[in-house]
């Protein structure tokens, strides 16, 4: 920010010869001299001695200069800094706010938001931003035509609501309005920014929970989900798969259950049926009030039959969906209890094993997941028993997909196995495959890190079974605990190793 003028002089050129074009081109390279400066409180000292803040302001007037102002300003005035408060809490600062947040360009009113943002929402600053308005800006910012300026302001409340404050300043002073951005529904797009938006809050806190039980969302979201407007229905599903599991028990859960029941549109059944899945598998294992026996039936019985059938491209892709519900489902004991109970557990493992081979990939991809959570949470003798059955002939095929080329399949096989290494029988089929110990402990073969992580969980999960040495022997048994001893990354000096003699997987972006 070095000029060869004395800063008063350039401060007087600046403030009162503005009009002149000479004196904004010299302005911008000031401000551009300024960005290109270290981010240290001398620079915007020496900054705001020399160039009137008033004068770089102006320039938010000139629709080719805004970029740069905007970029200034954030290093002037962002974060929490205390040159930039003292600015805020002047009159000049209360002057520029409101300009900002109603100014016509996107950018500007995005990064006004982002400058009050950046500081720490302690009691002070909450106490200025309610007694300037600014927490009424922020709330009807959110429906902002710009999605940038609505997610910056969303989250600049996310931030405000998580202080007692910012709750009273959110919802006791301000409930009216955000209660009518909630209801108005002129642009749904919008209408759901301000939902999502409240259901983020609704599990910040016991108190915010409190105030977002008040507001319209969650009675507004069900309606959406009963829309003609797939759309519609689509988002309301999302959103409402944000509030916490106790917030959607018995009085929401059923009513997915009947849309998903009565829908016509596969693809919102399928995310009415991975948000039901999901509520199930979060839910504490002494929970017995929050689900229904009936609506656990209704879940299961939809699943079994979108399972049925999978002879065309389509329904593939719903059996695909369905499993991917299923892995969310048996994500917990849980839900592998659920499944347990549900009576179609051993029709749906066969078919999970059955689409492990499908030549239609998602669905395959989609299986693999599902078949690892399901022997990972699986505790049941019953279930135990199914998986025994189809899973043993599978092993040969997996360990093809665990060597092969594609390495989504790679990585879903070596999960499988990972889970597999869990039980007894596992193991035996396994290691029954000559090739799969070598396989297993050559580290040289994978190009991803996460497949020699995934080798060496599996290694660890075979070590810490008690019956393994009577199932593998003392030999390989032995072979196994030295791999896991030196580490999923090592390999033996010399072997293509880096300088330290450790080889370290590079991850395919």
């Amino acid at each position: 920010c070095c000029s060869k003028k004395s800063p008063d002089a350039r401060s007087k050129r600046f403030g009162d010869h503005f009009t002149s074009g000479t004196a904004m081109s010299e302005l911008l390279d000031t401000l551009k001299t300024f960005l290109a400066s270290p981010p240290t409180a001398e620079v915007r000292t020496s900054f705001l001695a020399t160039v009137p803040l008033d004068a770089v302001l102006q320039l938010l007037g000139d629709a080719s200069s805004i970029e740069t102002v905007c970029q200034c300003l954030s290093k002037l005035l962002g974060g929490d800094h205390a040159e930039g408060r003292a600015f805020f809490f002047s009159p000049q600062g209360s002057t520029l706010v409101p300009a900002g947040l109603s100014h016509g360009n996107a950018l500007v009113r995005r990064t006004s938001i982002e400058l009050l943002s950046s500081k720490m929402f302690d009691d002070e600053w909450l106490a200025w931003l309610r007694r300037e308005g600014v927490l009424l800006s922020l709330i009807k910012a959110v429906s902002d035509p710009s999605i940038q300026v609505s997610n910056a302001a969303s989250s600049a409340l996310l931030k405000a609501a998580s202080t007692p404050a910012g709750i009273d300043g959110i919802f006791t002073d301000h409930m009216d309005q955000l209660t009518q951005q909630i209801v108005d529904d002129s642009d749904s797009t919008i209408q759901l920014r301000v939902l999502e938006l409240v259901c983020r809050m609704w599990q910040l806190s016991p108190d915010c929970t409190r105030k977002c039980k008040e507001t319209p969302a969650r009675g507004l979201l069900v309606s959406m989900c009963e829309s003609d407007d797939i759309l519609l229905q689509l988002n309301a599903v999302e959103i409402i798969a944000l509030l916490p599991p106790s917030e959607i028990g018995r009085d929401i859960m059923p009513k997915l259950a009947e849309v998903a029941q009565t829908c016509g549109e596969p693809v919102v059944v399928s995310r009415l049926l991975e948000c039901i899945c999901r509520f199930v598998a979060d839910l504490p294992d002494d929970d017995t009030e929050s689900v229904t026996p009936e609506l656990e039936a209704t879940l299961h019985m939809i699943m079994a039959a979108r399972l049925a059938t999978q002879n065309t491209s389509r329904v593939s892709q719903e059996a695909a969906d369905t499993l991917n519900a299923l892995a969310v489902l048996c994500s917990s004991a849980r839900g592998a209890l659920s499944l347990e109970k549900s009576g179609h557990a051993a029709s749906t493992i066969a078919v999970v094993a059955s689409s492990i081979q499908s030549l239609h990939q998602p669905l395959r991809l989609a299986a693999l997941d599902a078949a690892q959570r399901i022997l990972r949470t699986s505790s049941g003798d019953a279930v135990v028993s199914v998986l025994e059955k189809h899973m043993i002939p599978l092993v040969a095929f997996l360990l093809g997909l665990a060597r092969g080329p594609v390495q989504e399949e790679k990585i879903g096989a070596l999960c499988v196995f990972r889970s597999l290494a869990q039980h007894a029988w596992g193991l035996r089929s396994m290691f029954a495959q000559s090739e799969f110990l070598p396989f297993l402990t050559d580290r040289r073969l994978e190009t991803l890190k996460v497949a020699l992580d995934e080798k060496f969980e599996i290694a660890k999960n075979a070590l810490s079974h008690p019956e393994l040495e009577g199932i593998v022997g003392q030999d390989r048994k032995l072979a196994l605990a030295n791999f896991v001893a030196q580490g999923a990354y090592y390999t033996a000096p010399g072997a293509n190793a880096g300088p330290s003699g450790v080889h370290v997987a590079t991850e395919h972006l």
